[in-house]
């Protein structure tokens, strides 16, 4: 996660139990102190790695349970599937004024 969050990647939450608990103020400042410990000092990397997890938490979940009907299951994963597409495409997709690295060699269309 602290090289996602180092290289801004586009994360999505996926939760697997109907008993998961959203993270606290109290969980971030422990985690922010775990790290920076088992980094030796590194308060830059608990703070990307904190501020990661925050940040896929405020995407909005898909819950992804394994004894979900086969008919829900494939929803779910259609619902994910869409969403990585989505992400994908928003990142990867030229910017105004830029152009796609296509068969033109990066030329605008004629």
């Amino acid at each position: 996660l602290i090289a996602a969050g180092e290289v801004c990647a586009d994360l999505i939450p996926i939760v697997c139990e109907s008993s998961f608990v959203f993270p606290t103020t109290a969980f971030y400042t422990e985690l922010r102190q775990v790290i920076t410990k088992a980094t030796g000092g590194g308060v830059l990397k608990a703070e990307v790695l904190a501020k990661t997890v925050q940040g896929l938490f405020t995407e909005i979940a898909i819950e992804v349970n394994p004894q979900d009907q086969d008919l829900v299951l494939n929803i779910r994963i259609k619902a994910l599937a869409f969403r990585v597409d989505t992400a994908h495409k928003a990142t990867h997709s030229p910017r105004k004024g830029e152009f796609s690295s296509d068969s033109s060699g990066g030329r605008p269309p004629v």
